[in-house]
């Protein structure tokens, strides 16, 4: 097994959530999402893996029942983004409207340069 590098918060990569809770699915939105941030910070050509968690957890919660119990439903895909060797950056956006807790997590499969990293 390939360790795992370590990977940096970058505040960059962070979506804006949308304010209604019935968008958060909307893979149409978070799609544009996406590209939007991508056409920002000139990813053209960096792979990224993206994944998001509704659920009536706290932040912290979720994250770590992506890793350990990655719903039937993603066959995995959430954990092996997350675990991700290649992997070097990290954006993670969340909202919480009333019960409700929204996680977006974008992943750069390469190190992003002149941009906000965190450590």
């Amino acid at each position: 097994m390939t360790p795992i590098s370590k990977l940096d918060f970058n505040s960059s990569l962070c979506l804006n959530i949308p304010e209604k809770k019935s968008d958060w699915t909307n893979k149409e939105l978070y799609s544009k999402l996406i590209e939007d941030k991508k056409d920002e910070l000139n990813m053209s050509l960096i792979k990224y893996n993206f994944h998001f968690d509704i659920g009536y957890l706290d932040a912290e919660t979720s994250a770590v029942l992506q890793l350990v119990d990655d719903n039937i439903g993603f066959k995995g895909s959430r954990r092996t983004n997350i675990l991700n060797p290649e992997a070097r950056q990290i954006g993670i956006s969340n909202m919480v409207i009333g019960k409700k807790n929204c996680t977006y997590v974008l992943l750069a499969k390469d190190e992003l340069k002149n941009v906000n990293v965190l450590i």
